[in-house]
């Protein structure tokens, strides 16, 4: 029997609902743990260092959108009719690793201008610079989270996508814990969070490349990127506006201004979880 868009080759029917229920569960899960870590971050450093933090992130977090060109999204689609090859995806893949590492290198080249003083504040600098270049990591591993987390559903992996959608920030949270118990400050915090996305993403990489299918024609990227465009218009308007403010604000008043409204964001952040 050829598969259909619901039932993929050699898979059997599973519960929606008990899908969906699952996957609400683990990003409410994710939710709690990721404010957690930020409040761990936040009563523990000075808030021009939370402040600093959070704009690298903020940065890292918009340039893994605009990296990502809807790409993802439309990959899965395909892969969801069980029209795309296990090439498809690892084409896909590539492309998407290689515009990451091309964000990383626009935010890695503003932390060395921060650095030289070009931009933002003198004092800001020993802080806001490293953090920066830590954040062009994390473009790159967040990247590859996030391509990797983003077809598992198509593929049926819900299991896997609950499993590494809780794994993701409670790695962040341990290596985070670990970093300001030694001493290892904001900086040490970004490196723990680089870390966690890396092995998230290696891990979901493996199982979408084992998951894709062949059974049917592959569909082109010509395909995969018409598809893309619409989605990525949308995605990436949203995540310039929720980061677009922290800018304007490191701007007129400095990292340390960012603080505040970056603690305040992720309590509506959280809030906002049961509207899902």
């Amino acid at each position: 029997m050829p598969p259909t868009p619901s039932t993929p080759a050699g898979r059997a029917p599973r519960s929606t609902t008990r899908d969906a229920a699952a996957l609400v569960a683990a990003r409410v899960v994710s939710a709690v743990l990721a404010s957690l870590t930020w409040f761990v971050i936040l009563n523990t450093v000075s808030p021009a260092e939370y402040g600093s933090y959070a704009l690298a992130t903020g940065m890292a977090g918009v340039l893994v959108v605009a990296c990502d060109l809807g790409l993802t999204s439309s990959l899965a689609r395909f892969l969801a009719e069980g029209s795309a090859r296990r090439r498809t995806a690892l084409r896909v893949a590539g492309i998407r690793i290689g515009l990451s590492l091309l964000g990383a290198a626009l935010l890695a080249a503003l932390g060395l201008l921060v650095q030289a003083g070009v931009v933002g504040r003198s004092a800001e600098a020993p802080i806001l610079a490293p953090l920066l270049l830590l954040a062009a990591l994390l473009v790159v591993t967040r990247s590859l989270a996030a391509f990797s987390v983003g077809v598992l559903p198509a593929l049926q992996r819900i299991g896997w996508l609950v499993a590494l959608t809780i794994a993701l920030p409670l790695l962040e949270l341990g290596g985070v814990l670990v970093a300001l118990r030694s001493g290892a400050g904001v900086s040490g915090a970004l490196l723990a969070a680089v870390l966690a996305a890396a092995l998230v993403g290696l891990l979901g990489l493996v199982v979408v490349l084992a998951s894709s299918d062949a059974t049917l024609p592959s569909i082109s990227m010509r395909d995969v990127g018409s598809y893309s465009m619409v989605i990525f218009l949308v995605w990436i308007a949203y995540a310039a506006m929720t980061q677009v403010d922290q800018v304007v604000i490191w701007g007129y008043l400095g990292a340390e201004a960012v603080a505040p409204y970056a603690a305040a964001w992720q309590v509506v952040t959280l809030l906002h979880m049961p509207g899902l």
